[in-house]
């Protein structure tokens, strides 16, 4: 394993004392770690901390949460409205079809074959 920064791969290691120690720090959320360097087991995680929202913002990102679901809401109920009003009309169709020729009896499905 080699010591310093590894050009192109985004991270560092160092060896971290004599006791064979190893930092690693990682490229996405820039959380070190100290691990062991015999046995891989990781000895200390200290993360980055996130700063914090204020609570006005915190606020506006849920109502703007509410309002799409919201409107998700209504358009699905537009769309089941519109559903059961076009399965409605095919079902008005399909008696008309049945009064108007009440003697021919529908295919059956094993003649098909």
């Amino acid at each position: 394993m080699s010591m310093g920064n590894k050009k192109g791969t985004g991270h560092q290691d160092r060896v971290a004392g004599s006791m064979g120690e190893v930092e690693v720090v990682c490229p996405c959320c820039q959380t070190k770690l100290l691990a062991d360097a015999a046995t891989g087991v990781v000895l200390r995680e200290d993360r980055k901390k996130k700063p914090t929202k204020s609570f006005e913002k915190m606020l506006e990102e849920d109502r703007a949460r509410r309002e799409a679901s919201d409107d998700l809401f209504g358009k699905a109920l537009a769309s089941e409205g519109h559903q059961k009003d076009l399965l409605q009309r095919k079902f008005e169709k399909a008696l008309e079809k049945a009064a108007a020729e009440p003697d021919k009896k529908p295919p059956n499905p094993f003649d098909l074959d």
